[in-house]
Parts: C-alpha cells; sequence; structure tokens
C-alpha cells in the first residue's frame, strides 16, 4: 500500500481506497493530499454516510443568497469551493445517495458546481479520494452505485489489509503514533518497552489502527514516565495474547501427544509383526507387559 500510496501522490487521479473499518484510510487519504502538489491546498474529509438527506445537496454544492427560509445572507459555499485546489475526501461514498451520485458524476465531469438557488456555474479544481469498506463492485451489481460513477472514481484502488494481516508494520505505526502523541500531549520522548510490543505484536486487533491509537493513548494516559510497559496497557489485550497463548500451548500438546502415539503405535506393529504377531515375544522386546501391550493394541485398533 505505501508504494501505491506514492504513486498516487505523483498524480491527479480519482482514488479510491479499501478497508475494514479502523484500517486508517481517512489517514491514508491525507497522507496522498500531504506527498502531492496539492498538499499547501485544503484536504477536507466527509463521511457519507452522516449526513443528514436534507443537507446532503447543500452541504456539497452550498447554496445562493434568498434561496430559501433561513438561508445565510450572502450565501454559502459547500465542501467543493472550500476544497477548491486540494482534495475532497468522501467517506464510505458506498452511503452516497443515487441522486447525489449524478450530480457529482457531472462536476468530475464539468469541473464546475452550480449552487442551490442559483444558475451561475462556479469553476473548482477538486481532487477526489474515496474510501469505502464494501466492494464497489458489488454496489454496482446490486443497483447502489452507478457504474459510470465508479468508473470515474476508479482509476487507482489501494487496498488496506486489516492490522491482523500487517503485523509487521506495527512497530512502524507505534513510533510514529507515540510521535504525533508526544506533540500533542507535550510529552517528550515516549517510547515502548520489548515486552509492551511483544504484546502489541501478538494481539489481532479486531479495531485495527484506530484500535492501536486508542490502546497508545490510554497507556501514555497511564504511564508516569516515558516508557510504556506491559502494566499500561489494558487487561482487554493481555487477556487475549494470554488466551491466544494458552491455547497455542494446548494445541502443541495435542499434536505432540498426537504424534508421540503415533510413532509407538508403528513400532508396536513392527515388532509384532517381526515375531508373526507373537505378543509374548513382542512385550518382551518392547520391555512392556502382555496386559500394556494388549491395551496398545486396542487404543492403535490392531487387531490380531
Amino acid at each position: 500500500p505505501l508504494a501505491q500510496a506514492q504513486s498516487a501522490a505523483e498524480t491527479q487521479s480519482s482514488v479510491v481506497i479499501l478497508g475494514e473499518s479502523g484500517t486508517g484510510k481517512e489517514l491514508f487519504a491525507q497522507a496522498i493530499h500531504n506527498a502531492s502538489k496539492r498538499a499547501d491546498k485544503p484536504f477536507i474529509a466527509i463521511n457519507c454516510a452522516a449526513l443528514p438527506e436534507n443537507l446532503v445537496e447543500s452541504t456539497f454544492f452550498g447554496y445562493a443568497d434568498g434561496s430559501f427560509t433561513g438561508a445565510r445572507k450572502g450565501g454559502q459555499a459547500g465542501l467543493f469551493e472550500e476544497a477548491d485546489g486540494g482534495t475532497l475526501l468522501l467517506d464510505e461514498i458506498s452511503e452516497m445517495p443515487l441522486e447525489l451520485q449524478a450530480k457529482l458524476l457531472r462536476v468530475l465531469q464539468e469541473n464546475e458546481i452550480t449552487r442551490i438557488g442559483s444558475s451561475k456555474p462556479v469553476p473548482v479544481d477538486v481532487r477526489i479520494i474515496c474510501t469505502c469498506n464494501r466492494d464497489l463492485n458489488e454496489c454496482v451489481e446490486e443497483g447502489s452505485f452507478r457504474a459510470d460513477l465508479f468508473y470515474r472514481l476508479n482509476v487507482m484502488d489501494i487496498y488496506l489489509p486489516p492490522l491482523s494481516e500487517g503485523k509487521g508494520d506495527i512497530p512502524s505505526l507505534v513510533t510514529s503514533m507515540l510521535r504525533d502523541i508526544s506533540v500533542r500531549e507535550d510529552q517528550p520522548n515516549l517510547q515502548i518497552d520489548k515486552a509492551a510490543m511483544d504484546l502489541l505484536l501478538n494481539y489481532n486487533w479486531p479495531g485495527n489502527v484506530r484500535e492501536l491509537n486508542n490502546a497508545l493513548e490510554r497507556a501514555v494516559g497511564l504511564a508516569d514516565q516515558s516508557t510504556l510497559r506491559v502494566e499500561h496497557l489494558s487487561t482487554r489485550i493481555r487477556g487475549k495474547v494470554g488466551e491466544s497463548k494458552s491455547r497455542s500451548t494446548k494445541n502443541s500438546a495435542r499434536k505432540l501427544k498426537s504424534s508421540l502415539a503415533e510413532a509407538g503405535h508403528t513400532l508396536i506393529l513392527e515388532t509384532l509383526t517381526r515375531h508373526n504377531g507373537n505378543r509374548t515375544k513382542t512385550a518382551k522386546e518392547l520391555g512392556i507387559s502382555v496386559t500394556t501391550l494388549w491395551r496398545r493394541l486396542q487404543e492403535a485398533k490392531i487387531s490380531n
């Protein structure tokens, strides 16, 4: 994903970022903007799933003076005008109403918007980055997303895997997050010791990057020094890792026991064959009683 992000930063094309909730899609979009030629222009993010239906159009396109009762004097710029020259992040694009999708497509084609209550087009230069936790292809197939808009937006697509699939990234993420927290909280030289880092590496992170960041913020709040230790991490994280290790140990023990039993059965069968099925001679060579040999044969389901 990092190489793809660098490539995306070097172009002006639209980008679709896919991934589970909490994988850091907005942070990734911000990083693309910051590394692009638009870095000194606005980066504006809007969650398409959180907008009231009656405010959707005015939020994106703004409105003219006197366009409706209660309208602000002089009108109001929409997100496209506010983001002019920069980047507009459409979070959860799959939740955008079909009617608005048609208007978004027109903006992308014409590079202009028209405020509500006005007939005067306003030119805009905005790069679109979208995020989604669903496959937009499936949304197109089920009819909830316009195919023409999908092809217009999906010039570059980047998939952010869940943190459980990219645990090798955790140390660098922790370093970056602690640096940010250090600046925000005015706590210089924040670090994490090896035992705590090992715990983070062994946790599955169902909440992805967002959960990791929250865990570090909590730990910083509890730590009385600049080094984060195991006791500063939540009992949930410590408990889950402990449970996982316990299950792993039990599974390993079962596999070892099974392997030893299988090896023992093979040895008994070979010895029994060599003595032509004579249990007394077989038991004597193996150093066990005939009764024990009989029980082992029953366990291995070996008959005469």
